[in-house]
């Protein structure tokens, strides 16, 4: 009777015998530093805003290159006490400000916060804050005996003015242009309260899975706190985890079992009976010798080594067995261990050219033939920091490769993928051959000039690709404005300062008329007149009064441009005597089929010449001879102009070829 009696008592114990007290939780899985501090710029001192929009928390110690400290900020020590009333003495302690201090999760995504140490609760107080907006977080709490507690569609203020905060008026800084914005109320941090279950209070903590299912706002988790439950009965000892070995590839027959053994009891316990067994098979029994102090733990490896060398999915089970123990449920703790085939190792393809330019990227992405593994990308052999995803969008150069993992079991390196940055050059110059106004049917030659020998270039017009035009020098005949890109080592630079072209207006090609001796220009002013194709000195007038036969014309010219050749119109008898000095030239026959017989004054050596009634040349030759014939045989049908010069005087035939 005494007995039962006894074993009653334990157990009421057992349900209410609990000291509880607050304590700060190290942790690991920070992935950013958003905690402004030391002496500099932010960005030299964190590697990423809160919020998404250049701002972070700033320390005290913070000064900006302007000499300037924050009035209120952050504690140095990074130890924050907790302005919720309901928890009087809860702590919270920060990462070290020089290191990754926040689970920051911008878009919808997870992360994970690991206890190093398992720890056992009754209630989790999560320190946390979001940015740019709300946002909304559920959290997982995994227990080291592979069970979990959800905690879904937690909302998490924005770091101003809301309401439940741990600690306000920590000031913030502008990573982008260093100044302070002091605050007496803003911004904040928030506290959150994870209640743990009747089932789960006083079950070992082994890590808190947060999965960010909002698209507003930046979530940043900063501190974790418990409230511990220490058991007030005299004997109890239990596993609180099981450290060794871990899932992989490469477990033997040699495996050494390692767990934790805490003394939940008030009395010290020593040679405390332990025991391992692998997929419920026969137990191995063992001594820890200890002591073990109250309330504390400690980690035992038993002697007996397990095989674990068969390919599969272990069910390892540790317990104590300590007699007499009051509070035998949580004397065991089961946890799966597998032994996975090594991955095979991946392969890496590019999404374009590897060779990039400055400012450039290249995606690479990870390929395995074992289905469910994940990925750590490397640049030159450094495992590159979150780089987990199967693509890496590579932005440096370097020799990149991956790892596949599965189970906690890595593959061998994939081959290598090298990245070349080529540097992007300057934008080049570009020089004008002359004056960038033109006429109408003119041109400009541009050339561009790079710094960059062997430099090849691409030109523009308003902006647009001219197709062709891949060459240092461009001939431009319309408007607009001109530019060109030099490209060397596959990189294009950009773009030259414009050259802007402008096109004049040609004047419209004047018509000549006739009348006697005098040709009329229809064009008032910008004449220049023409025979046979010769600009007349002088003749500059509407009107030209002709003295000699021959093909007339006129140009015309206006604002710097001058227009086409007006129609010709050809003298052949002037009305006074085209043979000066009585020059006696015969033709015969004419017309004729295109041989002609010329018959010249005697004794005298000539210059002939043949146009047609263009002024074109058609024929040129001296002659000696008296009687000499010429060829027209490969003139076109119609009629031409004999031109004869002797050192006595010249004449004018007309010629008709037929």
């Amino acid at each position: 009777m005494k007995k039962t009696l006894l074993l009653a008592c334990a157990f009421a114990l057992g349900a209410k015998g609990f000291a509880q007290t607050y304590a700060p939780v190290p942790l690991t899985g920070f992935n950013a530093d958003i905690v402004a501090n030391g002496s500099g710029t932010v960005a030299s001192s964190t590697s990423i805003d809160l919020d998404g929009a250049s701002f972070n928390f700033v320390a005290q110690n913070f000064i900006n290159p302007s000499g300037q400290s924050p009035t209120s900020a952050l504690p140095n020590s990074g130890t924050i006490t907790s302005a919720v009333t309901s928890t009087p003495g809860l702590t919270y302690q920060l990462a070290p400000y020089t290191g990754n201090n926040s689970l920051r999760i911008s878009a919808p995504g997870t992360g994970t916060l690991t206890f190093p140490s398992p720890q056992s609760a009754d209630q989790v107080f999560l320190l946390l804050t979001s940015g740019s907006g709300i946002s909304t977080v559920t959290a997982t709490v995994n227990f080291t005996d592979a069970t979990t507690q959800v905690f879904p569609g937690l909302s998490v203020s924005d770091w101003f003015s809301g309401s439940g905060y741990a600690i306000q008026g920590i000031s913030r800084v502008s990573r982008a242009t260093d100044q302070i914005e002091n605050s007496s109320i803003n911004p904040r941090l928030y506290q959150t309260l994870l209640t743990l279950s009747t089932a789960n209070a006083g079950k070992s903590i082994q890590s808190i899975h947060f999965n960010k299912t909002s698209t507003t706002g930046v979530l940043n988790v900063m501190g974790v706190s418990i409230r511990t439950v220490a058991s007030t009965l005299a004997a109890d000892a239990g596993i609180i985890a099981i450290t060794a070995p871990n899932s992989g590839c490469a477990l033997t027959n040699q495996e050494t079992i390692t767990v934790t053994v805490k003394n939940h009891g008030t009395t010290a316990q020593s040679n405390i009976p332990v025991s391992y067994k692998i997929n419920n098979g026969t137990p191995v029994n063992e001594i820890m010798a200890g002591p073990l102090a109250p309330n504390t733990s400690a980690s035992y490896s038993f002697i007996t080594k397990a095989n674990l060398s068969t390919t599969g999915t272990y069910s390892l089970e540790a317990r104590t067995n300590l007699t007499g123990d009051l509070a035998p449920t949580n004397d065991a703790l089961t946890r799966s261990i597998v032994l996975s085939a090594a991955p095979a190792a991946p392969t890496i393809s590019a999404g374009g050219t590897t060779t990039i330019c400055t400012g450039g990227s290249v995606m690479l992405t990870a390929a395995s033939a074992t289905t469910g593994a994940t990925y750590q990308w490397f640049n030159n052999g450094t495992a590159i920091a979150n780089a987990t995803a199967a693509t890496y969008n590579a932005t440096a150069a370097g020799s990149y490769t991956v790892v596949a993992d599965i189970t906690g079991c890595s593959s061998a390196a994939s081959a290598a993928t090298v990245v070349t940055m080529n540097t992007t050059p300057p934008a080049p110059g570009v020089n004008a051959g002359g004056p960038t106004s033109i006429c109408t049917g003119g041109s400009v030659t541009l050339t561009a000039v790079s710094a960059i020998a062997g430099a090849t270039f691409t030109w523009f017009l308003d902006g647009n690709l001219i197709p062709g035009a891949t060459s240092a020098n461009y001939t431009a005949t319309t408007g607009g404005s001109y530019a060109a890109s030099a490209t060397a080592g596959g990189c294009s630079s950009p773009t030259s300062l414009g050259t802007t072209v402008s096109v004049k207006q040609k004047p419209t090609q004047p018509i000549v008329t006739q009348t006697g001796n005098l040709l009329n220009s229809s064009s008032t002013t910008g004449n220049q007149w023409f025979k046979n194709g010769t600009a007349i000195p002088g003749a500059t007038a509407q009107v030209l009064n002709v003295s000699s036969n021959g093909a007339y014309t006129v140009k015309v010219t206006a604002n710097g441009c001058t227009s086409d050749a007006s129609n010709a119109v050809t003298i052949t008898n002037t009305g006074i005597s085209d043979d000066k000095n009585n020059l006696a030239v015969t033709v015969f026959p004419n017309p004729a089929a295109g041989l002609f017989n010329l018959i010249l004054p005697e004794g005298k050596s000539a210059a002939i010449t043949v146009t047609d009634l263009t002024g074109k040349l058609i024929l040129q030759k001296n002659l000696q001879a008296e009687n000499t014939q010429l060829n027209l045989n490969q003139a076109a049908k119609g009629i031409y102009l004999l031109h004869v010069k002797t050192e006595t005087g010249t004449a004018i035939r007309k010629l008709i070829v037929e």
